[in-house]
């Protein structure tokens, strides 16, 4: 708590332009974000992740079928 306690008495005008620089790259980069997080959850859906699963359940290296082609 004391960390806090000293960021929070320090210059406002500091931590407020510090959270708007921040925001500011984070906003550029949620379109890339939430592209790259939408490719990675159809991953999840596809027989890679099907074979991963059984793999770890029979405790055994993975044959992917994709790094079969």
């Amino acid at each position: 708590m004391a960390v806090a306690n000293k960021l929070a008495t320090g210059s406002q005008l500091a931590i407020h332009f510090t959270k708007r620089a921040l925001n500011g790259w984070m906003n550029m980069a949620r379109p890339i974000f939430e592209s790259s997080l939408a490719v990675e959850g159809l991953c999840f859906m596809g027989e890679d992740a099907v074979e991963g699963i059984a793999a770890v359940r029979e405790k055994r290296s993975p044959k992917f079928p994709s790094a079969s082609s």
